[in-house]
């Protein structure tokens, strides 16, 4: 379980943020893939976003249950961000095409998946 006590307002901005970039690349590299794995695209897909929903859940908790001033502000920063960051998923053409890919070969799909 994270640090609860720990987290400060000033400690979300830059968390969130991070988390954005970490998660945006993993999109971009599924992305650029002209010939991925089912490990590369699909199971990385789903993993993308883990880091970020963990941390968006904490932060959220902790705004619910001991909010200040500075830490809604923090909240209310990165709360767009994260929104427009989820938006921006599934329009993402060329992220879905290398998924597409993936499904093209059955091969790339370990025989547990079946």
């Amino acid at each position: 379980l994270p640090d609860f006590h720990a987290i400060q307002a000033e400690h979300v901005v830059p968390a969130i943020t991070s988390l954005l970039a970490d998660a945006q690349a993993v999109i971009d590299n599924i992305a650029a893939q002209e010939s991925p794995a089912y490990e590369t695209a699909v199971l990385a897909l789903d993993r993308a976003t883990e880091s970020l929903d963990v941390a968006m859940s904490v932060v959220k908790h902790l705004e619910g249950v001991r909010t200040t001033p500075e830490f809604r502000a923090a909240v209310n920063e990165v709360e767009p961000r994260v929104r427009e960051f989820y938006s921006s998923i599934p329009p993402n053409q060329a992220l879905w095409d290398a998924v597409r890919r993936t499904a093209s070969r059955a091969e790339s799909v370990p025989a547990s998946y079946w």
